[in-house]
């Protein structure tokens, strides 16, 4: 009954600061479950008229159902008062009731966390620098926690993952939903080598909100935020500035003057709200003489750790805004008409097996075809797919066989 009290708490849809109230309030889910809404008033300053009755209606039913469905998908229900539950998003001002779980939950009382985010219609140099910060800070021993959003959060969770130590996605769905649905073998790389997790119960209908409220969890499970890339209106930045209500360290990496997907970390290093890095290695010292009197341990990730000294490159360019992408090259060829924006992505990929692999790809095929017709050696087509799924170039179809998104 107290994993299902804390559902049902989560069901009822109280303002988040009323739901906090309650939480810090009360010791178990199961003493939601006999609190009359005049005794939640009380506790958390007062219901509304439609709380009020929300929280009048004690049925089971649908939470006994949230709990089957997440069992029957391999996950698990972890309650704001169970010892595996996060203790960093206990401290944040509107803690989640419930989190949905798959895969392991790595102990943050143990463990350092960083997250790494940045936008979703990264250049290049975003996705390379989130890929490269996510693989230093893992093979450092850092849980590196992002969104499993297209571009830059795809990109760090990958250079995690190569990095050996585990990984946290915050999702802004359910557990049984992949958004977008091109990273749905990244998810599962993600299950199998850490975990993903969400406060949005199965069957829950999608609003609005969802994805940026996810945001504070994000940063609530980590020490500090690297932000790799960010335009000036990026939804990124929601995150950086939530980062600092909760005390948390930000850091942002520069990019070239004029370029419009830097303006908005350029701003957060300018603004004295973010500390300017330009290396993995400036963040680890921002943390390693400080690990053992927060009582953490870096992980032991697959191989040795090896730490990144080389400074992350911030190409030259020239003061015009449009007159190259973020690395300083020549403007792409704009995409015709319905073709989207990952046809202006697919021209800032790098020479070798990922631009093989593109111009290689025609129609719907499978990988072993793909392989040969291209000539790529297997190993290296297997990870350049990857990378370019996380970009949104390319889907995967049942089957093995991929196939353009543009």
């Amino acid at each position: 009954m107290h994993t299902l009290g804390c559902i049902w708490l989560s069901e009822v849809r109280l303002a988040p600061v009323r739901q906090a109230a309650l939480l810090r309030a009360c010791s178990s889910g199961d003493e939601f479950l006999c609190m009359s809404p005049r005794r939640a008033g009380e506790l958390c300053g007062g219901l509304t008229p439609k709380e009020a009755i929300r929280f009048q209606n004690k049925s089971l039913r649908r939470t006994e159902e949230i709990l089957r469905r997440t069992e029957d998908l391999g996950g698990r229900a972890v309650t704001f008062y169970d010892d595996d539950f996060p203790a960093p998003l206990r401290h944040i001002p509107d803690p989640p009731a419930i989190l949905y779980v798959r895969g392991a939950l790595p102990d943050l009382t143990k463990a350092p966390a960083i997250a790494v985010i940045g936008k979703r219609k990264a250049s290049a140099y975003g996705l390379q620098t989130a890929e490269k910060m996510g693989y230093a800070l893992s093979r450092a021993g850092v849980v590196v926690v992002s969104g499993m959003a297209i571009g830059c959060d795809g990109a760090a969770h990958l250079g995690a993952l190569k990095g050996g130590s585990p990984t946290i996605a915050v999702l802004g769905t359910p557990l049984d939903r992949c958004s977008p649905a091109s990273h749905e073998s990244l998810m599962q790389d993600i299950i199998r080598y850490g975990a993903v997790v969400t406060e949005y119960s199965l069957g829950r209908p999608y609003t609005a909100s969802d994805f940026p409220r996810r945001n504070r969890l994000i940063s609530g499970l980590a020490l500090g935020v690297v932000v790799c890339e960010a335009a000036r209106k990026s939804g990124t930045l929601q995150t950086a500035h939530q980062a600092l209500e909760q005390g948390r360290d930000v850091f942002a990496v520069p990019g070239p003057i004029g370029a419009p997907n830097s303006e908005g970390t350029n701003e957060l290093i300018a603004s004295g709200c973010a500390q300017l890095v330009t290396s993995p290695q400036r963040v680890l010292d921002e943390y390693e003489n400080r690990w053992e009197a927060l009582g953490l341990r870096p992980c032991d990730p697959v191989a040795a750790p090896q730490k990144e000294t080389r400074e992350l490159e911030v190409p030259a360019t020239d003061c015009r805004p449009a007159a190259g992408d973020a690395c300083g090259r020549a403007p792409a060829p704009v995409p015709a008409a319905g073709q989207g924006i990952a046809a202006a992505y697919a021209a800032d990929v790098p020479e070798g097996p990922q631009q093989e692999l593109l111009a290689a790809l025609s129609g719907a095929m499978h990988v072993d075809e793909l392989i040969e017709k291209s000539g790529v050696p297997a190993a290296d087509a297997l990870q350049a797919l990857t990378f370019l799924e996380i970009t949104g170039l390319v889907r995967r179809l049942p089957g093995k066989r991929y196939e353009r998104t543009y």
